[in-house]
């Protein structure tokens, strides 16, 4: 069953109050499942069978279908307690023991509460699972797009880089993390800027191209630039797709 409502989102910095049409069911759980899987197929991952991967921005679990094969557990973390839902329902035939799936928004520090913002798209929202903390809309689009406040989406408590990272390591039972993955619109700067990151082995990461758009706090440099610049202090960067700013570049990197 679809269902459709219409949301007024106000000025949102724009000249004009504007009005969205919201699709809950555009995508249904099953075909969605199945794209976002095969949209995950292109992340690039080390060649050798791993042991454990810190999924952070898991969607509906279309990282871990398709990566289950070579690696043997999953951390999952995702904003969206839909996806939470969604991505424990797909995964159930693996198990607790693992996969383990966590409904917190990543940010520079744990306990504080965001409100989350689904994607809009040519006017319209649709059940993509795509749900950000950070709100941006592109000027240069023909149509409204962006992440925006539409006013029906839920808060959500927040967990910092490094408590992350000592619970998924709990769970693994191991000193590092082979594998972070990381898509998680947009909120990249604000979770990984000056945290220690060399207990992470490989990084395979989604740079959303508005973060090219958006200031850092030093001067001159965009957020993109900025977080690739930190990876690069204690990793190697092995692998690069995308231009950053008509689409979203995907990097994979390997700790030095």
């Amino acid at each position: 069953m679809v269902r459709c409502m219409l949301v007024n989102i106000g000025e949102l910095h724009l000249e004009a109050a504007l009005t969205i049409e919201v699709n809950m069911n555009g995508n249904n759980e099953i075909n969605w499942y199945q794209k976002v899987t095969e949209e995950c197929r292109g992340y690039q991952i080390p060649n050798e069978t791993i042991d454990n991967c810190l999924d952070v921005g898991c969607n509906v679990g279309g990282f871990v279908n398709a990566w289950k094969h070579r690696i043997n557990k999953f951390y999952c973390v995702d904003a969206s307690w839909y996806n939470i839902e969604q991505a424990s329902q797909n995964l159930s035939d693996l198990g607790k023991e693992r996969v383990f799936l966590m409904n917190y928004a990543v940010h520079n520090r744990s306990g504080d509460k965001l409100k989350l913002r689904p994607f809009v798209s040519k006017g319209k929202l649709s059940n993509s699972g795509s749900f950000g903390t950070t709100e941006f809309v592109y000027k240069d689009r023909p149509s409204v797009e962006g992440w925006i406040d539409v006013g029906i989406t839920e808060e959500v408590e927040t967990i910092s880089f490094q408590d992350l990272l000592s619970d998924s390591l709990a769970f693994f039972e191991e000193e590092e993390i082979d594998l972070m993955k990381i898509d998680i619109e947009g909120a990249e700067y604000d979770f990984l800027i000056g945290q220690d990151l060399t207990k992470i082995r490989y990084i395979t990461m989604e740079f959303h191209n508005f973060l090219s758009k958006m200031d850092s706090d030093t001067e001159g440099i965009n957020r993109g630039d900025a977080i690739h610049q930190h990876i690069l202090k204690t990793h190697s960067m092995v692998y690069s797709s995308g231009d950053g700013v008509h689409s979203h570049y995907n990097r994979f990197y390997r700790k030095n």
